[in-house]
């Protein structure tokens, strides 16, 4: 096909806004249970009804679980997470109207059965102790109703007897917040997370381990790493009986052991970085085969990586994905939530690639823009990071001698990091003629912990020179029109484009969506 020249940011697009909303669907809290995996799917067409989905491991048709009038979503932390939980009895999922816990059975048999009536609480990212016949859960409770400020996080046990159905009992309290409940195989053995303010998580999370005793309560708790001066996340245990979790004591998120006996065992990597800073409850980022090798998901200079550990070494998998959002394994199979160069997030097999979620329909190839990273130095002699997307379009390109406007794309955080894998919100852009810069300033995820700290006490600072600079860079370099470039971001995001709008004349238009506009008032 020969292609048309136009104006770049004038070319008609295949994508429509509402293809590009309709094909932003959520995917999280990806479970494995048996040999059939489960997951949570939020879809804009829906008003952002979140349904739990499963479908066999084996192949067929994903199955919606929860019928009209139910949306599984938890708001502890504001941030949710960790909606729901599978067991041998079925799904217990937090309905997003009332912040309840609720049953339901796998076939579709019966409706919804409401566990719990507390509109004090909330709860999220629990698991299933069949011993006690009880589910122990992440809580926010408010003890003062009417005050918002009043809010204490806990460890709850919540009872599925029937004599007691739904009563909910303290197991821990006293700290800022909790996460990650996980019980081991004899279910005597319980690990958890927690923290205190001022620290984030992802700077002093605590892991923490008790034996349970009689009475079902955690017996003399001790913490087994972070705190101080690092952090740790993901517990999960393996067959054998030993912990693993993620820790960055080493400067760089690494993969752990903790034996029967207490000793710990690192698997590091230099240069990757495992797991997510925890913005929400339920992560999963790592899987534990039987006998012990792991397959997990890392980033190396802000590229993932798919790895695999044998007990001896790390290696690298084949793999399209180019974000993974949540593992899971069911049926001998592994699964992700996982988005390519081509085709947005969805639920795949991995060692396939098939995809298990429904089907999205797809791009021409030709349209649709692959991103290369740059880095580039920002102020005071630092490195920053980007993915550059140029525009892409099979029916159309832009004069000879010219160049496009340019979108600069600040994420949220801000200790995220720049989009990965097919974004229809990007490629409505780029496939009408503009360039689009995902910048990955200090402050970032993915290039290590003290790249991660170098945005401390310069927020509003560093992140605008770091976008400005990414900006320039690109213009130097002809890749971008320096009369026409764009910033755009939410949240913390936002935040960086009302200040670069605010201290810089490089923008000649900026979009803040839900961004931040105060740091005193935000604390």
């Amino acid at each position: 096909m020969t292609r048309r020249i136009a104006p770049f940011g004038t070319w008609s697009s295949p994508i429509t806004p509402e293809r590009a909303a309709k094909g932003a669907r959520r995917y999280s809290d990806l479970t494995g249970f048996g040999d059939r995996i489960f997951w949570c799917e939020g879809r804009p067409e829906e008003g952002g009804r979140n349904v739990i989905v499963m479908a066999p491991a084996a192949g067929g048709a994903p199955i919606d679980l929860l019928p009209e009038g139910f949306s599984a979503r938890s708001k502890v932390h504001e941030y949710g997470g960790g909606a729901f939980l599978v067991a041998k009895a079925g799904l217990y999922f937090v309905n997003a109207d009332d912040q309840d816990i609720y049953h339901l059975a796998t076939d579709g048999a019966a409706a919804p059965r409401r566990i719990t009536s507390r509109p004090d609480m909330r709860f999220a990212d629990g698991c299933h102790d069949p011993l006690r016949n009880r589910l122990i859960m992440v809580a926010e409770q408010r003890p003062e109703p009417g005050d918002p400020h009043r809010v204490d996080n806990l460890l709850v046990s919540v009872s599925l007897g029937s004599e007691n159905l739904g009563q909910v009992e303290t197991l821990r309290a006293g700290r800022d917040f909790y996460a990650a409940p996980r019980l081991d195989a004899e279910a005597m053995k319980l690990a958890w997370l927690e923290w205190s303010l001022p620290a984030m998580p992802w700077e002093a999370s605590e892991l923490w381990l008790a034996a349970l005793g009689k009475d079902g309560r955690p017996q003399e708790p001790a913490r087994m790493a972070g705190g101080d001066d690092a952090m740790a996340g993901e517990p999960q245990w393996d067959e054998d009986g030993s912990l693993w979790f993620i820790g960055d004591d080493s400067g760089w998120a690494s993969l752990h052991r903790l034996d029967a006996n207490g000793a710990v065992t690192t698997l590091p990597l230099d240069g990757h970085e495992f797991g997510q800073p925890m913005w929400g409850l339920g992560q999963k980022s790592y899987l534990i085969a039987p006998g012990g090798a792991v397959l997990a998901a890392a980033h190396c200079a802000g590229e993932l990586r798919l790895l695999s550990h044998d007990g001896r070494q790390w290696s690298r998998e084949v793999s399209e994905a180019r974000q993974i959002a949540g593992l899971g394994a069911a049926g001998g199979r592994c699964f992700a939530v996982a988005a390519t160069d081509y085709a947005p997030a969805a639920i795949i097999e991995l060692n396939s690639g098939k995809p298990v979620s429904a089907a999205t329909p797809r791009l021409d190839k030709g349209d649709i823009s692959v991103p290369r990273p740059v880095s580039f130095e920002a102020a005071g002699g630092a490195t920053a990071h980007a993915l550059y997307y140029p525009p892409c379009n099979s029916r159309r390109t832009g004069p000879p001698g010219s160049a496009p406007p340019m979108i600069v794309s600040a994420h949220g955080g801000p200790t995220g990091m720049a989009d990965r894998g097919l974004k229809l919100k990007i490629q409505y852009w780029t496939s009408r003629g503009f360039a689009w810069l995902d910048v990955d300033y200090r402050g970032s995820t993915g290039h290590g912990r003290d790249y991660r700290r170098a945005l401390d006490g310069y927020w509003g600072l560093s992140d605008v020179e770091d976008v400005a600079a990414g900006a320039l860079h690109m213009a130097e370099t002809g890749l971008a029109d320096p009369d026409r470039l764009l910033i755009s971001g939410s949240s913390a995001g936002g935040y960086t484009v009302l200040r670069a709008l605010c201290e810089t004349d490089i923008f000649a238009a900026g979009a803040s969506t839900y961004g931040i506009g105060d740091l005193k008032k935000l604390l």
